[in-house]
């Protein structure tokens, strides 16, 4: 059964849907008795998430939208890294939970710089490799930290609907 949060789906079966913008869709009976979100938890507690980007078509363990933009950021405030780099980071420290698909990096990465939230320049990797290193702006920091404030709220919201009897 898919959950859409924003334009990215939560997929509990191999369905594929279409996303449509901040509509959580649930079949009527558990609409109906409010049972919509109790689905969530299950879906993110049994699945390894996968952050895909717009344009993608939907897939089995989707993630929450605007998160990828978040997590990078969280990632450059600990250290200046290349593209493979941020996404080994964010897949080690969620113990192999958050995959980051090529995919999608690289557009969010363009969408940081362009908002002067990250600066790229060309370097070269430990393994001599050519490759853009980013490093996060004061201005990408002040952004990490309404991105912050804004997950714990919606972190806290989702709790409080789950606790809800």
């Amino acid at each position: 059964m898919p959950v859409e949060i924003g334009r990215s789906l939560l997929v509990d079966s191999g369905n594929a849907c279409h996303s449509h913008p901040a509509r959580v869709s649930a079949p009527n009976h558990l609409a109906a008795r409010g049972l919509a979100n109790l689905n969530l938890s299950r879906v993110i507690s049994s699945h390894k998430l996968r952050i895909l980007g717009m344009g993608r078509k939907a897939q089995k363990n989707d993630s929450l939208p605007g998160s990828l933009d978040m997590l990078i950021l969280r990632t450059l405030s600990r250290r200046d890294l290349h593209g493979y780099g941020i996404v080994q980071f964010i897949q080690q420290s969620s113990d192999n939970e958050l995959l980051v698909e090529e995919g999608s990096l690289y557009p969010a990465l363009q969408r940081l710089e362009l908002n002067g939230w990250i600066d790229g320049v060309w370097g070269v990797t430990s393994n001599n490799r050519r490759a853009r290193i980013y490093k996060i702006t004061a201005a990408g920091r002040k952004q990490l930290a309404v991105e912050t404030r804004k997950y714990a709220k919606l972190t806290l919201a989702i709790a409080r609907v789950m606790g809800a009897e």
